[in-house]
C-alpha cells in the first residue's frame, strides 16, 4: 500500500469518527439497544444445527441452481449477470466506520435512490454477537452458531450500492422453497461480507408489521413481515468468518434455500399452500476482521422483488 493511500484512509478515517461524533446516535443506533431479542434461533454445536435449521447455503459462481426452468417464477426487469466475485481481501473494502458515519434512521414503506437499506445489530453484550460468541467459547465443540435478533432499519447514504440479475424463485412442493440471484457491486469501493452471513428474507406481507409468526433457517427466514410495531426489523445474524469480495463492477451468485418437515414449518407451508404473492430480500454482513461485538452491520443484496405464486 503506498504511502499516499495510507494517508488518504488515515484522513477518511479520522473525518468518519468526527462526523460520527457529532450525531445523534439516538437516531440511529441506541434504540435499538432498548430491546432484547425475541429468539435466538439457534446456537449449533460440531456440525449439527438441530431442527429450527433445515436447509441452506450459498453457491459460488454463475451456474449456481441451473438455468431456471419448470416450478420457477422469475420477476421482471433482469438482466444478464457480469463476472464474478474475489475472494482476495482488497485494499479498501466498505468498512463498519465508513457506514456508521453515513447511516440514518430508515422507515418501514421508504424509497431513496441514493441510499442502500441496512441494518444495525446493537448488542447487550458482545456475545450477542455469534462470531464473538463462537470466538470466546473457548469450547473445541461449539463450531457455529446463528441468532434470530431485533436490528435498527437505516440508510447508508451513498453506501455500499448492489444491483442484482437473473433472480428467480423456485419451488418444488408445498415445503421447499428456493432463490437466486446474481449480486452486482456498483459501488466506488469493494465490498466484503461474511461468506456465509448471507440469508434470504421471504415477507409475505412485506408492508404491514410483523404477526409474530417466522421460521428460521440456516440461511432463511420466512413470515408476514421483517418490521414489528415498534418499528425494528428482525435479521439473522452467523457467526463465519470466511470473507467474500465483490470489487466494484463484478458479481457474485447469492442462493439460498428453506425446506420444512410434514408437521412443522408453519410459516413456510401456509405461505406456499395458500398461494399468496411474496417478496424476497437478500443481506449480508459486512465484514470485520476482529468484531468488538459492540454491533452488527448488514446490508441489503440488490433489490426486493416480489413473486406471484401460479394461479395468482
Amino acid at each position: 500500500m503506498s504511502q499516499q493511500l495510507k494517508d488518504a484512509l488515515s484522513q477518511a478515517e479520522h473525518a468518519g469518527r468526527v462526523e460520527f461524533a457529532t450525531r445523534d446516535a439516538d437516531d440511529v443506533i441506541v434504540p435499538a439497544t432498548r430491546r432484547v431479542r425475541r429468539q435466538r434461533a439457534m446456537v449449533a454445536t460440531g456440525s449439527a444445527l438441530g431442527v429450527a435449521v433445515i436447509a441452506g447455503g450459498i453457491v459460488w459462481g454463475a451456474e449456481a441452481y441451473g438455468p431456471a426452468g419448470p416450478g420457477t417464477v422469475d420477476p421482471a426487469g433482469s438482466a444478464n449477470p457480469s463476472g464474478t466475485a474475489n475472494t482476495e481481501v482488497p485494499e479498501v473494502p466498505w468498512s463498519t466506520l465508513q457506514l456508521a458515519a453515513i447511516a440514518e434512521p430508515r422507515k418501514q414503506g421508504e424509497l431513496r435512490e441514493d441510499s442502500v437499506a441496512g441494518m444495525i445489530c446493537n448488542h447487550d453484550s458482545p456475545t450477542d454477537d455469534p462470531r464473538v460468541y463462537v470466538r470466546e467459547a473457548h469450547n473445541d465443540t461449539i463450531s457455529h452458531a446463528l441468532f434470530f435478533t431485533d436490528c435498527a432499519p437505516v440508510w447508508f447514504k451513498h453506501g455500499p450500492a448492489t444491483t442484482d440479475s437473473e433472480a428467480f424463485v423456485s419451488m418444488g412442493d408445498s415445503l421447499e422453497l428456493a432463490s437466486q440471484a446474481t449480486i452486482h457491486n456498483v459501488s466506488a469501493n469493494s465490498i466484503a461480507i461474511d461468506r456465509d452471513s448471507i440469508f434470504m428474507w421471504v415477507e409475505s406481507a412485506p408492508a404491514k408489521a410483523s404477526d409474530g409468526s417466522a421460521d428460521t433457517y440456516a440461511g432463511a427466514v420466512i413470515g408476514t413481515s421483517m418490521w414489528d410495531t415498534s418499528g425494528y426489523v428482525t435479521a439473522l445474524l452467523d457467526s463465519s468468518t470466511a470473507t467474500t469480495v465483490i470489487e466494484p463492477g463484478e458479481a457474485l451468485v447469492a442462493a439460498e434455500a428453506a425446506a420444512g418437515v410434514p408437521g412443522g414449518s408453519a410459516a413456510l407451508s401456509n405461505l406456499l399452500k395458500n398461494g399468496q404473492p411474496f417478496t424476497v430480500t437478500f443481506w449480508a454482513r459486512v465484514h470485520e476482521e476482529n468484531p468488538s461485538g459492540d454491533a452488527t452491520y448488514l446490508i441489503q443484496l440488490g433489490a426486493a422483488h416480489e413473486y406471484l405464486q401460479a394461479g395468482n
